[in-house]
């Protein structure tokens, strides 16, 4: 099958991308990272095509590197980046880099990147590099670059210290579902719920003095924050957060729907001293990790195995991150997951798209504002716009509702959805291949949702690849009116401990039927 040309609109042959658009992104990449990209800069610790010093030079015998990086104020390089354009082997040019630069120059690090995908491997232990035992698929900032270049290709960004919080955040939570029941409230969401609210004020509250020390605007003023009552008896307690904090939240973060509740359900002055003593001990905020309100995510995901019942499955966050990778979403573009829960995919793409932008006042109104759009079912919304406000904001268009009840019509620029699995509908006549199952209907509602040039990267089950009925002619639908790019499978225990479910990522755009390929990833990535 011949892979179909590219058009313009009005029909013209469209030319393909070289290597320099990929040098671009690099070059924008870098920057955000923090690296002085300005060969002429005194500061600069990013050399291109040619090496740093007049011996280096010689030593590269006329070859010359798209990128060496050095450590700053120094002429020490710590890594290549090969770059090459979109189709062309990176295997190739993994090969280029440590032959031809790190070996002669005794570099560390190799990167080899096309614009969208990455490969690297840390040349002495000859292994690709890991962070936590997942593949790194990005560029990094030079200290993260560094932690590599000392302590070899695997490295962790969650301390000892880190760990033990994490650990100790679930035996609180643990105990503390027998003072919630008490409490009169449920098992599940209830609970979980409540104890949410206190990790948030207390993660939020220590992002308040990350920030002071480093400089940053503030999000809550000091009377808001946990110590203006951690240290109050149990009655004044509960008097100072229902008459002021909660009074301010929802004031502040429930004009686009429910957040925070009006008032806690805990009602016994002693059960909410217990626990805020018991979280006041804990220093949740990870200094060593780029993601400051991870413990947050780990708390969502981990509990999830402890009783609590919030019916989904947490996306592993190198998968989520693999998915806004590939999909690149960019300012201005409106993101969407119609299902998605705590936040997973929606926090990473506003991540991404706020490392590459100038984080001006207007620029961040876009962000916060016009950006980041999502439904999801149950309570669990509430969660993740709590998820959104820890990450800089974005948590305005999140709704509590069902997705698939809702139909959109040509808004989005990007889908990035994990959708929920064997599932049944009542909404499937909204669209055009009516069914009771869900995930075809899902499927649907995705592809009705992008917009003419919108782009989706979607994890299905596997049986919509094969299952005939509704399925093959959603399928057929699908590879008919758009343009499938990619399968991507995935090791079938890569959601446990939540389902054993064999699972794909479909990419795809609106467009034309395309040549389709099928990409495989090895369990030993996971």
């Amino acid at each position: 099958m011949k892979k179909a040309k590219q058009k313009t609109l009005d029909g013209a042959l469209l030319t393909k991308s070289l290597e320099s658009a990929t040098r671009k992104k690099a070059d924008f990449l870098l920057n955000s990272l923090g690296w002085v990209t300005d060969e002429d800069s005194p500061n600069c610790n990013v050399i291109t095509e040619r090496a740093k010093t007049l011996e280096q030079n010689e030593r590269l015998r006329g070859n010359k590197p798209d990128y060496l990086l050095y450590e700053t104020g120094t002429d020490i390089p710590i890594a290549v980046i090969e770059t090459k354009r979109k189709g062309q082997s990176l295997n190739s040019a993994l090969d280029d880099g440590i032959n031809k630069y790190a070996l002669p120059l005794n570099i560390p690090l190799v990167f080899a990147t096309d614009g969208t995908l990455f490969k690297t491997i840390h040349v002495k232990d000859n292994k690709e590099l890991r962070i936590d035992g997942h593949t790194v698929i990005e560029l990094l900032s030079e200290k993260r670059m560094l932690r590599f270049v000392k302590e070899g290709s695997d490295i962790s960004e969650t301390s000892k210290e880190a760990r033990h919080t994490r650990e100790e955040l679930l035996r609180i939570f643990k105990w503390t579902n027998d003072l919630l029941r008490k409490e009169g409230l449920r098992e599940g969401i209830e609970r979980f719920t409540e104890f949410a609210n206190f990790i948030f004020l207390k993660l939020v509250s220590e992002l308040e003095e990350d920030s002071i020390k480093n400089g940053e605007p503030r999000l809550l003023e000091d009377k808001y924050c946990w110590k203006s009552f951690s240290d109050l008896d149990g009655t004044r307690m509960l008097e100072y957060i229902n008459g002021v904090i909660l009074p301010y939240l929802v004031s502040e973060y429930n004009h686009s729907g429910e957040v925070f509740q009006n008032q806690l359900s805990i009602k016994n002055p002693k059960t909410l001293k217990i626990i805020v003593d018991k979280l006041s001990e804990l220093t949740l905020i990870n200094a060593d990790s780029d993601v400051k309100g991870d413990a947050f995510e780990y708390f969502l995901k981990n509990s999830v195995t402890i009783g609590n019942d919030l019916g989904e499955y947490f996306t592993p966050r190198h998968i989520v991150r693999l998915m806004v990778e590939l999909m690149n979403p960019q300012f201005g573009e409106k993101i969407y997951d119609p299902t998605c829960g705590t936040g997973g995919f929606i926090i990473e793409a506003f991540r991404h798209i706020k490392q590459s932008c100038k984080l001006t006042k207007s620029n961040m109104d876009v962000l916060k504002e016009h950006t980041i759009y999502a439904g999801e079912i149950t309570n669990t919304a509430r969660i993740a716009k709590m998820n959104m406000i820890l990450a800089g904001d974005g948590h305005t268009n999140i709704k509590q509702l069902d997705s698939l009840a809702n139909p959109i019509k040509g808004e989005y620029d990007v889908v990035l959805a994990n959708i929920p699995y064997g599932q049944e509908t009542d909404w499937g006549d909204y669209y055009p291949i009516p069914s009771k199952q869900a995930d075809c209907v899902f499927i649907q509602h995705i592809l009705m949702s992008l917009n003419e040039k919108g782009r989706a990267a979607v994890i299905v089950p596997e049986g919509f690849l094969f299952r005939g009925g509704a399925d093959r002619k959603t399928r057929e639908y699908l590879i008919k009116y758009h343009n499938l790019h990619a399968v991507i499978s995935l090791p079938a225990r890569i959601f446990l401990p939540y389902t054993s479910s064999k699972t794909d990522i479909l990419i795809f755009e609106k467009g034309k039927k395309q040549k389709r390929l099928v990409f495989r990833l090895k369990s030993r990535w996971f």
